[in-house]
């Protein structure tokens, strides 16, 4: 299972490149900066943590996880 640092390491690293992937879609539309930034940070802060919330929860289910090969090892 991942350690919550983690999750939310990944889930920062992925809105980072989220943020600046919505800022150049809505900057295409509306040529403004600020309304850009604006929309792309709101939206994605607000994703980050649905989407931290959702990593966790999966972790909490084990359906489609594979034992590590040393956990397999230690108990044959």
């Amino acid at each position: 299972m991942a350690t919550k640092k983690r999750s939310f390491a990944k889930a920062f690293t992925f809105r980072v490149i989220m943020v600046i992937v919505g800022f150049i879609i809505v900057y295409a539309f509306t040529r403004s900066i600020e309304l850009s930034l604006s929309i792309s940070l709101v939206r994605d802060g607000v994703a980050t943590v649905i989407y931290f919330a959702h990593e966790r929860g999966w972790n909490k289910i084990s359906w489609g996880m594979q034992k590590e090969k040393q956990e397999a090892a230690a108990h044959p």
